[in-house]
């Protein structure tokens, strides 16, 4: 087989550089990628919020173990999220649950970009917040019971 077709197999909402099968359902289908020129970006950002040229310059130099390290902390909060959805429906935690499900960079990424001695607060959807902070996941979890 073509390396395309097995590519396609094993990744179907995956398509760079080609469109996708007609007969795709679009869930599957991953959307066209943003191409900003980060020069732009970085202009507007000192701009509209007044960011520095040496936070801009740290923000350009994202290494790949950073970016691992989001992912896998994304992926915790996504799993977390999961769980509690389920335990929820089962009837183990009672009262209102608020997940944070498709918001997971958010805490992933905050949790990065704040110094040590920052003060965070989250009163809303703060499951995540707290596990990107360095809270044990049972911990976070035998709240909710």
């Amino acid at each position: 087989r073509a390396d395309a077709d097995m590519e396609r197999e094993r990744f179907p909402g995956k398509f760079v550089g080609e469109a996708p099968p007609e007969d795709m359902p679009l869930h599957l289908q991953e959307r066209g990628r943003i191409k900003t020129p980060w020069d732009d970006v970085k202009a507007e950002l000192a701009e509209r919020f007044g960011t520095s040229p040496e936070a801009l310059e740290k923000a350009g130099t994202i290494t790949d173990e950073e970016m691992a390290k989001a992912y896998t902390m994304m992926k915790l909060c996504r799993e977390f999220e999961n769980e509690c959805s389920q335990s929820y429906m089962k009837g183990n935690i009672r009262g209102f649950m608020h997940l944070d499900s498709g918001q997971e960079s958010v805490p992933a990424l905050l949790a990065d970009s704040i110094r040590t001695d920052d003060i965070k607060h989250s009163n809303y959807r703060d499951h995540c917040h707290a596990l990107a902070s360095g809270v044990d996941p049972g911990a976070v979890m035998a709240e909710l019971y």
